[in-house]
């Protein structure tokens, strides 16, 4: 089981699930690393859940945090750099998802 996971050998994921987590900034990355489309997907679906699990588990609760919190420039620095790199991300019109009903 443990060669497995390390070969990424999980079977077969539907390509809508693991290329949600295939950011253009972090396709950069794929040539360097070597893979096929299918496996550096699978790696960033990977490399998200581990991620959002550490957030979960290592950070204070929100209550705690706000609390301690105090306004600093580089903070809000931050703040104005990734929300612009969010709105220069944006791409086009999603669909709404309840357009159906």
């Amino acid at each position: 089981m443990c060669r497995a996971v390390a070969a990424c050998d999980f079977g077969a994921l539907p390509d809508g699930l693991t290329a949600c987590f295939r950011l253009p900034e972090l396709a950069t990355l794929q040539p360097l690393l070597g893979s096929g489309d299918a496996r550096f997907n699978l790696l960033l679906c990977l490399l998200f859940l581990a991620g959002g699990l550490l957030v979960c588990l290592q950070w204070e609760n929100t209550e705690r945090r706000t609390e301690e919190f105090r306004p600093k420039t580089g903070t809000a620095v931050l703040c104005a750099l990734l929300a612009s790199w969010s709105l220069i991300s944006l791409s086009g019109v999603s669909e709404f998802l309840y357009a159906v009903f």
